[in-house]
C-alpha cells in the first residue's frame, strides 16, 4: 500500500464514520461496514456516552509504516483527547493572600459532612433535578423567574439594590449569574408544581389532623422536688407562665434556649406527651408535662384547627416533593468519587430521606 493509498483510506474511514454516527449504527453493524469497506486493515473502537447514551466511534487504521487512530466527534461533543483532561487550575478551589488551596485538600478539610447528611443529599438531589430538567424541560416565564429571584434576595435579607450588590461582591457573584441561579430556582419550582401540585389537597385531606397548630409559650425547668413543688403551687393558684419563669429566675434558674418562647406549632412538630398535653381540649391553661430530667410547663394560648391556606400548601408540596427526591435518589446509580461506599451508603436511599 503506498502513502498516498493509506491516506485516501483514512478519508475514506473518516466519511464512513461521520455516516455511522449520523445514524447512531450499533458497534457490531459499525464494525461490519468498516470491514466491507476495507477488510482487516480497519478495526472499529468504541466508547459508550453515558451522558448522551450513545456510541463514540473510531478505528485504527493499519498502514504501511504503523497505524493511524481515528475518531470521529459529532458538532458540540466533547473530543477525545480531551475527554477527563483538565487544566491545572481546576484542581484549585480558592486562593487567599497566595495560599492555595486544591479541591482534594478542601475535601479532606469537609470530612465532618459525612455527618451532615441533609448536606449530602442536598447534593444527589442537585444532581436528581438537574437530570430530571434535562429529560423533561420546563418553559419559564418571565415571573416565575422574576419571583424566584425576589425569594433569593428576601432569603438573604437583601431588600435594598445597594445590599444586593454587596451581597453579589462579596460572593463574586455577576448579574448574569445571580439570574441563571434564579432560573434554575423557577425550573425546579414549576418541575415541583408538575410533580405535586395535585396531590396536596388529598394529602391534607387524609392527614388533616397532622396540621393543627397552636399558639403557645413554654418553659422547661429541672425535675427536682423544688422545682416540682414550684409548678404544682404555679397550677393550682392557675398562675401565669411568665410567673413561674419569675419564681424559678429568682430561686436561681438559668431559662434554657427554648424557654419561654412565644411560638406557633403544628401537632406533628410536637411528640409524646408534650403533643398529646397541647391538643387536649379538657387540658386547663397551664399544661404539665414530666420528662425526666426536666419539667416542661406550657401556656396554651390558642388552638387553631388545620385549614389549607397557602402556608400549609407549600408545606406540604415541599413534603411531597422532599418523597419525590428520596425515591429518585433511592433508583439512582450513585458513584461518589471519594469517600467510601459504606459511609455514603445511608445518604441516598429514601430510609434516609427524613430525621437523619
Amino acid at each position: 500500500m503506498t502513502a498516498a493509498g493509506g491516506d485516501a483510506l483514512i478519508l475514506e474511514v473518516v466519511a464512513a464514520l461521520r455516516a455511522l454516527s449520523r445514524s447512531s449504527a450499533a458497534p457490531a453493524e459499525a464494525a461490519a461496514q468498516l470491514r466491507a469497506l476495507a477488510g482487516p486493515r480497519v478495526e472499529l473502537i468504541h466508547e459508550r456516552d453515558a451522558a448522551g447514551d450513545r456510541h463514540e466511534l473510531g478505528a485504527v487504521v493499519e498502514l504501511p509504516d504503523g497505524a493511524a487512530v481515528v475518531r470521529y466527534c459529532p458538532d458540540r461533543g466533547a473530543p477525545f483527547i480531551l475527554r477527563g483532561a483538565e487544566r491545572l487550575g481546576d484542581r484549585d478551589l480558592v486562593q487567599v493572600d497566595g495560599e492555595v488551596m486544591s479541591v482534594s485538600e478542601a475535601i479532606a478539610l469537609l470530612d465532618f459532612i459525612w455527618h451532615e447528611r441533609p448536606v449530602m443529599r442536598r447534593l444527589l438531589d442537585a444532581c436528581v433535578l438537574q437530570a430530571a430538567l434535562r429529560a423533561e424541560p420546563v418553559e419559564l416565564r418571565d415571573d416565575q423567574v422574576q419571583a424566584a429571584l425576589d425569594a433569593i434576595r428576601a432569603a438573604n435579607g437583601l431588600y435594598t439594590a445597594e445590599a444586593t450588590r454587596r451581597w453579589m461582591v462579596e460572593r463574586g457573584i455577576t448579574h448574569e449569574a445571580l439570574e441563571a441561579r434564579a432560573a434554575d430556582q423557577a425550573a425546579i419550582r414549576a418541575l415541583r408544581d408538575r410533580v405535586v401540585g395535585g396531590a396536596v389537597a388529598g394529602h391534607f385531606a387524609a392527614h388533616r389532623a397532622e396540621y393543627d397548630a397552636a399558639t403557645l409559650a413554654r418553659v422547661a425547668v429541672p425535675d427536682d422536688p423544688e422545682h416540682r413543688a414550684r409548678v404544682e403551687h404555679a397550677v393550682a393558684r392557675g398562675m401565669e407562665l411568665t410567673e413561674l419563669l419569675g419564681l424559678a429566675i429568682a430561686a436561681g434558674y438559668v431559662p434554657s434556649a427554648d424557654a419561654p418562647v412565644v411560638a406557633r406549632v403544628r401537632r406533628r412538630d410536637l411528640t409524646g406527651a408534650l403533643g398529646t398535653a397541647v391538643f387536649d381540649p379538657a387540658a386547663g391553661r397551664l399544661r404539665v408535662v414530666r420528662e425526666p430530667p426536666r419539667i416542661t410547663v406550657v401556656h396554651v394560648f390558642a388552638v387553631h384547627p388545620a385549614e389549607l391556606d397557602d402556608a400549609t400548601a407549600e408545606l406540604i408540596a415541599a413534603e411531597l416533593f422532599d418523597d419525590w427526591l428520596a425515591h429518585r435518589r433511592g433508583q439512582a446509580r450513585i458513584e461518589w468519587n471519594w469517600g467510601t461506599v459504606e459511609r455514603t451508603r445511608g445518604v441516598s436511599g429514601p430510609q434516609a430521606h427524613r430525621g437523619a
